[in-house]
């Protein structure tokens, strides 16, 4: 059996303070007490009019709620990272690397710290969108030549969305990455996001996948391969980028 609890709301995760989600920040959660199965419920149940206006208990939520969410997301996701790269490093533009495994799209967009491109699946057939947010540091020449390489976050975006509308995160991601104010051990690991595109597109023949997205599934009518597009996507990535293999973690029964 495995623990599992339910949260109602931020400030009362571990090593948050009870009643000041205002205060709440995500390298503090002390995830060694976290259960396994935890479960959040953002929102005020009393919230008045404005607050729902602002988007308190709507889909997303207000942006301070969204905002929390995708911290902790990344926070928990990470924990099990134990041996990726969460060292202080120097930017990109202070020595940039002079050569890249990518082929396809070179440096320029790397030392920028954000690659774009319509990728076609060799099998699928498909094109689509998907935007890749690179880690401080990974263009770094000295990082390049000691081949640091940074696991993988892929990001699926909103029904109706699109993957670029969420490049935005990484300004977030970064800023715990490298932040020298916190220490090694509650600093978030470096990470490579891919941000996967799940829209409707023109196949083949021009004619549209779907009406308007999927759930990320081959669909057995004919329609958009999606499931096979994906692993191709990121069969490109590893390809293309520093990814770090896989990693052994200890589970505990």
């Amino acid at each position: 059996m495995r623990s599992a609890t339910f949260y109602n709301g931020f400030d009362y995760l571990p090593g948050q303070t009870i009643g000041r989600p205002q205060d709440f920040v995500p390298a503090n959660i002390r995830w060694d007490d976290v259960p396994d199965f935890p479960s959040m419920r953002y929102g005020n149940v009393d919230a008045d009019k404005f607050m729902i206006t602002r988007g308190d208990g709507q889909h997303v939520g207000t942006p301070d709620q969204l905002l929390n969410r995708l911290e902790t997301s990344f926070y928990f996701i990470a924990k099990n990272w134990t041996d990726a790269d969460r060292a202080l490093t120097d930017l990109a533009r202070n020595n940039p690397e002079t050569d890249t495994v990518n082929k396809d799209l070179g440096v320029t967009c790397e030392i920028n710290g954000r690659c774009e491109k319509f990728f076609t699946g060799p099998n699928s057939g498909r094109t689509g969108p998907i935007a890749i947010s690179l880690p401080p540091g990974y263009a770094l020449e000295e990082n390049r030549v000691r081949d640091v390489r940074y696991p993988v976050i892929y990001v699926l975006h909103g029904y109706g969305m699109d993957p670029r509308d969420l490049e935005g995160v990484a300004i977030i991601t970064n800023n715990f990455m490298n932040s020298p104010e916190l220490s090694y051990a509650r600093r978030l690991p470096k990470f490579i996001i891919v941000y996967v595109d799940g829209r409707c597109r023109l196949d083949k023949s021009g004619k549209p996948e779907c009406v308007r997205g999927t759930f990320w599934q081959d669909s057995p009518w004919g329609g958009p391969q999606m499931d096979t597009w994906f692993s191709e996507v990121m069969d490109y990535v590893d390809k293309n980028y520093r990814t770090m293999g896989p990693t052994e973690i200890d589970v505990t029964d």
